[in-house]
């Protein structure tokens, strides 16, 4: 695993429930599906997410939302809302530039969006002018 950024992994675990060899005449049994992120960074990157996210750069090019992350570590974003349209978006990587199409309607001038920090929690939201 590179020393210079956080990976990323991906667990996914299926919980499938055994059949009953004494069934009953109604039975409802339910597959569970979890899948979990799971963040692994190296010893000397000592920044985290709320220190990370401000640095991250946004600006418009024509109808795209540009999202560019100089950081080593991974920005798990919550949502990104430009001029009241949401604009789908998971995940940024270490040194990432995303280009993102921008909702037809949207004029591209007002941003709001939040991160989720290590332990699950969604940010303030952050306001911009693009």
């Amino acid at each position: 695993m590179p020393d210079d950024r956080e990976s990323v992994f991906w667990l996914n675990i299926k919980n499938i429930p055994p059949s009953a060899s004494n069934k009953a005449a109604n039975s409802l049994e339910i597959a569970v599906k979890t899948r979990i992120k799971l963040f692994w960074r190296p010893a000397s990157i000592r920044l985290i997410p709320e220190d990370a996210a401000p640095k991250v750069k946004w600006h418009r090019e024509g109808r795209n939302l540009i999202a560019e992350n100089p950081n080593p570590i991974h920005i798990s974003v919550m949502d990104v809302i430009v001029d009241g349209h949401d604009v789908p978006l998971n995940m940024i990587r270490p040194f990432e530039t995303l280009t993102l199409p921008l909702p037809a309607n949207s004029a591209g001038g007002q941003m709001i969006w939040r991160f989720i920090n290590d332990y699950g929690a969604v940010s303030d939201p952050i306001k911009m002018t693009l």
